[in-house]
């Protein structure tokens, strides 16, 4: 039982007294636990490799590195299922022309392959693996090169193909870090020709190889979800024009792998909640053209654990409205404002003015001076 602070002990103890309150509220009802991500490194050898992941003393290459589950489970990975939001190569030596290796595409894959074969005709397709991403990659300093995905990798436990193409034209040696790992390695290269993962082997006259020697890397994991998940939370007004789409996203919700999710949509907001119309089931929502207001909300659920949550309701409605008069070009003009595109070309101006459609006139007036300020 906690005491009850004495007065002459003033804020200070109240303020504990409450704070002991709290703590004790925790301790019995329990707090979810955060998911943290997990950095696992695969290799841990000091040789060096200057073919994979990519090639820089030729113009163009791609390769494809295969990591087993049981390599990731050693390196310190729970086993099962995952979400990978980023990966790093260890980089040994700089290239003289970072700027000729430095554009690359990166694709994950869930395989079942335990070895890879050499030749463009064995690569595995990128239809079966996931772009997850496409930029420029700082090769100016040695050290572990961080690479952070446009979206997390869904890694379902079993073995992991990494497929990097570098489309930099022009060539400068650089080496990784790396382990021996005999069948795990495959690599194409050229001067003059650019492989294209998704044609391969189509009409590749470059060179294909193989190597023993794997690049060292580091995968930052999050493990898959417990409990009951957060929904997070949608904009509770969307504005939309008649015969456009709106994209519409939670915020502050729940990041881990196990997550499911699903769309719902109702005429009024609050009855005959039914499963969106189209693509429903990604984090992201893009509804159907605008006709009428509807509403959406989110319902996310923990597969592993089978609990849900749903997030708050986000009404979708007719971005132009009020029914902003389109301007005639004829009326008074004045320099420090200006008229923009909202639904139409020039349907309102900036957001210093607004309309009064329910006088019937086509007058504007500056948003902070009141109801009853007019031309």
């Amino acid at each position: 039982m906690i005491p009850s602070p004495s007065p002459q002990y003033g804020t200070s103890l109240r303020t504990w007294w409450q704070r002991s309150l709290l703590l004790l509220v925790l301790a019995v009802f329990g707090l979810a636990p955060a998911v943290k991500a997990q950095t696992i490194t695969v290799g841990s050898g000091s040789t060096t490799v200057s073919t994979t992941p990519i090639y820089g003393l030729y113009g163009y290459s791609y390769s494809q590195n295969l990591y087993l589950g049981s390599e990731l489970t050693t390196a310190g990975w729970g086993g099962g299922a995952g979400l990978i939001s980023k990966i790093r190569f260890n980089l040994s030596s700089v290239p003289s022309s970072p700027a000729s290796s430095n554009s690359w595409t990166i694709y994950l894959g869930n395989t079942s392959a335990t070895t890879l074969t050499a030749g463009a005709a064995n690569y595995t397709p990128t239809s079966a693996m996931t772009m997850v991403f496409s930029g420029t990659v700082d090769l100016t300093t040695t050290g572990w090169k961080e690479i952070t995905f446009s979206t997390p990798f869904n890694y379902d436990g079993t073995n992991l193909i990494v497929a990097v193409d570098e489309n930099a034209s022009g060539w400068s040696g650089c080496s990784w870090y790396g382990t021996t790992a005999t069948g795990k390695v495959r690599y194409l290269y050229s001067d003059t020709y650019n492989p294209d993962p998704n044609a391969l082997p189509g009409s590749y006259s470059g060179t294909s190889s193989s190597s023993t020697t794997r690049p060292n890397v580091q995968f930052e994991m999050l493990p898959p979800c417990t409990g009951t998940p957060v929904a997070g939370t949608l904009p509770a007004t969307v504005p939309a024009c008649v015969g456009s789409t709106a994209t519409l996203n939670a915020t502050g919700g729940s990041v881990a792998a196990g997550l499911a999710y699903q769309w719902e949509e109702s005429a009024d907001g609050s009855t005959g909640w039914v499963n969106a119309a189209g693509i429903s089931t990604n984090a992201s929502y893009i509804t159907q053209p605008f006709a009428s207001a509807m509403y959406y909300r989110l319902v996310v659920t923990c597969t592993p654990s089978s609990q849900s949550d749903t997030s708050n309701v986000a009404a979708v409605v007719d971005g132009s409205t009020p029914p902003y008069l389109v301007f005639d070009g004829l009326s008074h003009v004045q320099s420090f404002e200006s008229w923009v595109n909202g639904c139409a070309t020039a349907d309102k101006p900036t957001w210093n003015w607004k309309n009064t459609p329910s006088t019937g006139s086509n007058s504007w007036r500056r948003n902070d001076q009141g109801s009853t300020a007019s031309w």
